[in-house]
């Protein structure tokens, strides 16, 4: 993707935190990095840019979170920009449940969760995502903090020029910060086979 020297700071931020990992299987954007599952993940409607490497993509993601029952429901999808690529789209769902809670009042939970999605660029990408990950909720001066940690293995699917199939692994990390206003804002990163960052808002209402 073509930048000028003054591009944004926080785009910029995104390209070198996302850089700290290899990428998957191919330049294609893979849906389920950063996956922004946790066990105190906001329900509703979330906006946020994303980064990934190796494909040095820049662009937005919008997530949809519900909760059906035992379950709870995610839903995304995105555009993305990048060089050997140029203009991708990718969409998946997650599924996520309760593993265990913790006991003694501390809000520790840990969650199973999985999908399917595809990025779809010059080659397509489906992927299937398994993963554990672990979360806390905490409330400091009106502010609540709901960092996570976790990893997950993917099933990869190419489709395209490079044809095949890889079993990638990759940790989750991030954070959702609810603010005295009503706003959340969301911060996940995935580290080694995913190599991607995401930054943005849960939109109020």
């Amino acid at each position: 993707m073509r930048r000028s020297r003054s591009g944004s700071p926080l785009l910029l931020t995104l390209s070198a935190l996302s850089a700290l990992a290899p990428g998957a299987l191919s330049a294609q954007y893979a849906w389920d990095g950063p996956s922004l599952v946790s066990p105190h993940a906001p329900g509703g409607l979330s906006v946020l840019l994303v980064a990934n490497q190796p494909s040095d993509a820049l662009g937005a993601m919008a997530h949809w979170g519900s909760a059906r029952g035992d379950l709870t429901l995610g839903y995304r999808a995105g555009v993305v920009q990048n060089d050997p690529v140029g203009t991708s789209v990718f969409a998946g769902v997650d599924v996520s449940g309760l593993l265990a809670r913790s006991v003694e009042d501390a809000d520790l939970q840990v969650s199973w969760w999985t999908g399917v999605g595809a990025g779809v660029g010059d080659d397509v990408l489906v992927s299937v995502p398994l993963g554990i990950v672990l979360g806390w909720q905490g409330l400091g001066d009106g502010t609540v903090f709901a960092p996570y940690a976790g990893g997950h293995v993917t099933l990869d699917l190419l489709s395209g020029e490079g044809n095949g199939t890889s079993l990638d692994a990759g940790a989750d990390v991030g954070l959702d910060v609810t603010l005295t206003s009503g706003w959340i804002v969301r911060f996940g990163v995935a580290l080694f086979g995913r190599g991607s960052v995401g930054v943005g808002i849960r939109v109020p209402g």
